[in-house]
């Protein structure tokens, strides 16, 4: 097993200091409450005294810690590199988001029509990657190169004339 980053070991060191915290917390509150009235007259008078649940509050919040510096120190076991081929092109398609969209010259109008036949495209294409540039005096990328086509899709039922 090989470590990311040894140096949060020392955060270790915190977790018997927080222990004996926690300890000494939970005994001074027992003896407060000890002095306060007595114990066994609270719980007849039917006011909970949980001890273990004190316990176990604190016993996960160790534990919690514990894996908090567990996951700080990067852990990484088990893993192999594998050279994977890429197949296909990577297609930019650049599309005008300008007002001139809106004309109804086909229906329901130009944008509409254009960003089905993106979709079009999107049940041809395999294994490629594809991105989107929009345009309307100025250019922006609107979706970076992707080969995830749902995100592609997601990006591109968002295309307006307000961008």
């Amino acid at each position: 097993m090989k470590y990311g980053n040894l140096s949060y070991l020392y955060l270790l060191a915190v977790i018997p200091v927080l222990s004996l915290g926690y300890i000494l917390v939970f005994k001074k509150r027992m003896c407060d409450l000890n002095t306060f009235a007595n114990l066994a007259l609270l719980q007849k008078a039917g006011l909970p005294i949980h001890k273990r649940k004190r316990w176990l509050k604190a016993v996960l919040m160790i534990v919690g810690i514990l894996f908090l510096i567990f996951a700080l120190v990067e852990p990484k076991w088990g893993y192999h590199w594998e050279d994977v081929e890429k197949k296909g092109i990577d297609i930019v398609i650049a599309l005008d988001t300008s007002r001139s969209m809106l004309a109804d010259d086909v229906k329901p109008n130009r944008l509409e029509v254009a960003k089905r036949e993106i979709e079009d495209l999107l049940h041809v294409l395999g294994g490629d990657r594809i991105g989107l540039v929009v345009f309307a005096g100025s250019a922006f990328p609107y979706c970076p190169l992707t080969s995830d086509y749902g995100a592609f899709h997601l990006f591109l039922q968002d295309v307006n004339t307000n961008i």
